[in-house]
């Protein structure tokens, strides 16, 4: 038999209308791994950069969009890199479990 632990979410502090939530705000250029997925319909997802060609997210992130773009160093002068993804890789995975 295989025992089960049941957790509880512990509770939550409020949303105080700040764009992070949970984290802190990191100093500029310190996370250069880190960018921004958009698309033209103004979804948005963040990623990471795991070599120059390749950026991984969450699966639900592209969802249906046809059009991805990054942005990489917003943070950088004299602005920020606007890069069109050739194309997604992988189907995403389905639940495990059913929801």
């Amino acid at each position: 038999m295989v025992p089960l632990l049941y957790l509880t979410p512990a509770p939550v502090p409020r949303y105080t209308g700040k764009r992070i939530i949970g984290g802190v705000e990191c100093k500029p250029h310190s996370q250069p791994w880190q960018v921004f997925l958009f698309d033209a319909s103004r979804n948005r997802c963040g990623g990471a950069l795991i070599d120059e060609s390749w950026v991984v997210t969450a699966a639900h992130c592209p969802g249906k969009w046809r059009q991805i773009e990054t942005i990489k160093g917003k943070n950088s002068p004299p602005g920020f890199i606007v890069k069109s993804l050739g194309q997604m890789r992988g189907d995403p995975p389905k639940p495990a479990i059913p929801r």
